[in-house]
């Protein structure tokens, strides 16, 4: 296979990042995987960055947004979050600033009652909660979330804007 050339590296850079925001780490990663050499990698990502048209706490904020609006909770967005290549602090603020815990919880609901199957009584109810929490935590919710979300059956109002 003929070794791509640098200008190739950073025209492939730019269509990856017409379809969405990428992190350094991503857009890295998907270059090598193209066989760019590590120079050309090297250079398009700084080229990139200098531009503006990659910036890490950007791509997370989407990837979140999209994220919350498909019905994951924040075990699973964190996890997304790492495999962009960020880590620690960041992450954890990310998270907090975009699904506190309140948000969380109306986030659960909202998806429960998506999923319909509401009311019953003894077994049932009880195996039907039981369904709901797994869901819950397949999902990325938080066991406190989960268990707040599948205990109360009394209604509740979803909020302006909810995914």
């Amino acid at each position: 296979m003929p070794v791509r050339k640098e200008q190739d590296a950073m025209t492939a850079a730019l269509r990856l990042l017409t379809g969405r925001s990428y992190s350094q780490a991503e857009l890295e990663r998907s270059l090598r995987q193209r066989r760019f050499p590590a120079a050309a990698v090297s250079e398009a990502i700084d080229t990139c960055r200098r531009c503006g048209y990659l910036d890490d706490v950007r791509a997370a904020r989407e990837r979140i947004t999209t994220m919350v609006r498909r019905g994951y909770g924040p075990h699973r967005i964190r996890r997304a979050l790492e495999q962009m290549g960020l880590e620690g602090e960041q992450v954890v603020l990310l998270l907090s600033e975009h699904l506190p815990l309140e948000e969380e919880m109306r986030l659960a609901r909202w998806l429960l009652e998506k999923r319909g199957a509401r009311g019953a009584s003894g077994e049932a109810l009880r195996s039907r909660k039981a369904r709901e929490y797994r869901f819950l935590l397949q999902r990325g919710f938080s066991i406190d979330a989960a268990l707040r979300a599948t205990e109360s059956d009394t209604e509740w109002q979803p909020s302006v804007g909810t995914p």
